[in-house]
């Protein structure tokens, strides 16, 4: 569903406390596109390395150079990305051997 249908007055999201107005009008959209260049990112950094640990430390270091001084502390992103890896990893591999199958 798209909130910028709405009128909406106040937001309260989860990790990331209200937005108002139009900006959480829009908030819905901004999300899906940033969830969907983020799992490109991780993707494309599986499909290089091939390795999770690999690919994980390179993620958490992406996020922790894009984030807010102690946003996190680099142990949290670490885990966090490493989860986001191994589904990452799973889904991929599912896929490929679904398409050997064909």
């Amino acid at each position: 569903m798209s909130l910028d249908v709405l009128e909406v007055e106040v937001l309260l999201g989860e990790h990331f406390g209200a937005v108002v107005g139009t900006e959480g009008g829009g908030y819905l959209k901004k999300a899906m596109e940033e969830t969907a260049k983020t799992r490109e990112l991780l993707e494309d950094s599986y499909r290089r390395t091939g390795d999770i640990r690999k690919s994980t430390e390179e993620i958490t270091k992406l996020f922790l150079a894009g984030a807010p001084e102690n946003f996190l502390s680099p142990e949290v992103v670490g885990i966090v990305a490493g989860q986001m890896v191994r589904h990452i990893a799973k889904t991929m591999k599912q896929q490929s051997e679904v398409g050997n199958r064909c």
